[in-house]
């Protein structure tokens, strides 16, 4: 938002996606991770609710009810 426009919203969201985990420190492997998947909007605005996660570490997927 504060870009003036050099920084579109699709790069401004994949470098906080991919540096957060660079900036903590994280070092695991993608297969080691969680996905997250949401509808009714972007992952980062307010409209958008969880529908689903994906655990590969404890096996599990979870569906969320309406």
């Amino acid at each position: 938002m504060n870009s003036n426009g050099t920084l579109s919203y699709e790069d401004a969201l994949a470098m906080a996606s991919t540096n957060v985990e660079k900036l903590l420190g994280v070092t695991e492997h993608a297969a080691n991770t969680d996905l997250v998947a949401t509808r009714g909007g972007d992952l980062l605005s307010f409209e958008s609710k969880v529908v689903a996660t994906i655990s590969p570490r404890r096996g599990l997927v979870d569906l969320l009810a309406k």
